[in-house]
């Protein structure tokens, strides 16, 4: 066995130094391969090189072709604008007539002088002038328009003016009137009454209130409390609703700052206007709630639930009965 092992190794060690020749047969071939490789990318790189230098000259080429050729461009106008001239149909007359540059320039640069002492000729001002003198004649008529539709509009505002402010100052005296009556009903007593306050110069009216609560001095009605100022702004209300009636009229929290007192006045004012008009009050006051005829809340039985709730005192008074 140890026979048959060694002349396997043997062998191995054969295959392997035939392999090993064959690897530098191939590593030799690899590198005359590379060079010249590498010699035929040097020459390609030349090529190269050269090719962009000569498109480089082509291009440029090309651009003084392209410049010419505005030149060319811009002569030809420039002809034809000045002289009426163009340039392809009269340039085989010249071609081949001789003469003397500085000359020609010194004459031309005459003519040029005589043209400018003439100065520029518009041969469309006629044309122009009439455009000029309809659209002057159209811009006219539009102006006075506007001045007339003007004059007319500050008429109409004027006439707003005098007719606002007479109906105001009419219904302010009708206010005025009301409130001086509805004032003594809700504090018990006392007296007040509404000022006109005119702007001349803005041309604008203001208001201011004069109030004077029982066992109180007249003064402004930013003067007094809280409760005070609540009473005064609904008698201002139900002042203008005596004067201008509407279909309901929506209180939200406004016997909140009063006292007892002070709630029995204003209910009692509240069930009067009620027979004119829809009063709905929104409250917390247990004393308002017993003068409104019917009662709607919002309560939570569950959490998180609300549900809405309504009574009517009528009913419940009629079943308390039986």
């Amino acid at each position: 066995l140890l026979e048959e092992n060694k002349i396997k190794l043997e062998k191995m060690i054969q295959e392997s130094k035939v392999k090993e020749e064959g690897l530098q047969t191939l590593k030799n071939n690899y590198e005359v391969t590379a060079n010249e490789s590498r010699e035929k990318e040097t020459k390609i790189s030349e090529l190269l090189r050269a090719r962009n230098e000569e498109q480089a000259k082509l291009n440029e080429y090309q651009l003084k072709i392209e410049q010419l050729k505005m030149k060319e461009t811009v002569l030809t106008e420039q002809m034809h604008e000045r002289y009426m001239i163009e340039l392809s149909e009269v340039f085989t007359q010249f071609i081949d007539q001789q003469g003397d540059v500085n000359t020609v320039e010194a004459e031309v640069e005459a003519l040029r002088k005589k043209v400018s002492k003439i100065g520029e000729v518009n041969l469309s001002a006629i044309e122009e002038y009439d455009e000029l003198s309809e659209r002057y004649k159209f811009l006219t008529q539009q102006h006075d328009d506007l001045m007339n539709a003007k004059a007319q509009l500050r008429k109409v505002i004027d006439r707003i003016n005098r007719i606002c402010s007479r109906r105001f100052r009419e219904t302010f005296e009708q206010v005025n009137e009301r409130f001086v009556k509805v004032f003594p009903v809700l504090f018990g007593g006392g007296e007040a009454k509404l000022t006109l306050i005119e702007y001349v110069e803005k041309e604008e009216f203001g208001v201011d209130i004069e109030a004077k609560p029982p066992g109180k001095k007249l003064q402004n009605v930013s003067l007094l409390s809280g409760g005070e100022k609540a009473l005064t702004a609904v008698s201002l209300i139900f002042s203008i609703f005596l004067v201008k009636p509407s279909p309901f009229c929506l209180l939200d929290e406004v016997d909140a700052p009063l006292d007892d007192a002070n709630v029995f006045r204003f209910n009692d004012l509240v069930k009067e206007m009620a027979k004119r008009s829809q009063i709905i009050v929104v409250t917390h006051n247990k004393h308002t709630m017993k003068v409104n005829n019917k009662i709607f809340g919002v309560t939570m039985e569950n959490k998180g639930v609300s549900k809405l709730v309504s009574v009517s005192l009528d009913n419940a008074a009629k079943l308390a009965q039986v």
